[in-house]
């Protein structure tokens, strides 16, 4: 069965997530969108300007949509580019500035072909497929130069070897790289206090991960969905990802060896499997 990545894997990393990201007031987390997009041209464009405050949203894209590096990625294969990329707009914000009024589609369009060719690496990768990642490399060859000389590198690096492991070697290396270049821009740590107030117990700092930008958010999930499979695994019974992490920092770890959500599950299998065994009445 091939594996494809959906939103539940992204929110299963989501616990994950919290232990590294203490929330604060600082607005190191948050990110705004305007009420109202259009399409003018070869731009979308906010209705309102920042001064309209009331006009504007604000939300946490970490926390409240721990899925929108998905949502962003499979934008590119919208039948509708222009209308998809207004409403993803809409509900989450323009990509590069706080408080953005308008962005050029060919950036939009740019920006989700990328995250849409790390998303098809990675399952890929996950289900040892060498020949899709042949072809989506293949296919950006010609307009993507950074890609090509990679790809040339890589081949001088590594000669030898079975051609589907080569494939598949590439593909880690190069979502990798991609990944990391974005996070490594867009994001950075930095400090909070657990509450305001005077005067400050240094006990009460805690860490935190903050991002420039709405990009920078989206490949912080990803970058997180990456690094977490040590830490997630799928239930037997009805397939979603469970987190195999520490409920909060100081609550008890999970054992390593969980294999369904809860007792639902577990007994739903149970009887799954008694019905199984017994076979038809």
């Amino acid at each position: 069965m091939q594996r494809k990545i959906g939103a539940d894997d992204f929110r299963g990393t989501k616990e994950l997530l919290l232990q590294l990201v203490q929330q604060g007031n600082l607005g190191f987390d948050l990110w705004w969108a305007c009420d109202e997009y259009e399409l003018r041209g070869d731009k979308i464009v906010a209705r309102f300007y920042e001064r309209h405050e009331e006009k504007w949203t604000s939300y946490k894209p970490l926390v409240d949509t721990p899925d929108l590096f998905l949502k962003f990625a499979r934008l590119y294969q919208a039948s509708n580019f222009r209308e998809a990329a207004r409403r993803f707009s809409q509900g989450y914000g323009l990509l590069h500035e706080p408080w953005q009024r308008q962005q050029d589609l060919s950036s939009f369009h740019r920006r989700a072909k990328q995250a849409w060719n790390i998303l098809r690496l990675y399952e890929a990768v996950l289900n040892e497929n060498a020949r899709a990642v042949e072809l989506l490399v293949s296919q950006d060859l010609d307009e993507d130069n950074r890609l090509k000389n990679s790809l040339e590198a890589y081949k001088v690096l590594f000669p030898e070897g079975p051609e589907e492991a080569r494939w598949l070697n590439f593909a880690v290396l190069e979502m990798t790289f991609s990944v990391n270049a974005v996070v490594r821009e867009l994001c950075y740590p930095a400090l909070i206090f657990e509450e305001l107030t005077f005067p400050q117990d240094s006990v009460k700092i805690r860490r935190t991960i903050g991002f420039e930008n709405l990009l920078g958010a989206m490949y912080l999930q990803m970058y997180w969905l990456m690094t977490s499979r040590g830490d997630l695994a799928r239930c037997e019974y009805c397939g979603r990802v469970i987190s195999l992490s520490r409920p909060h920092p100081e609550g008890r770890k999970r054992r390593r060896d969980r294999r369904f959500c809860d007792d639902a599950c577990r007994q739903a299998h149970h009887r799954s499997k008694k019905r199984s065994a017994d076979g038809p009445s």
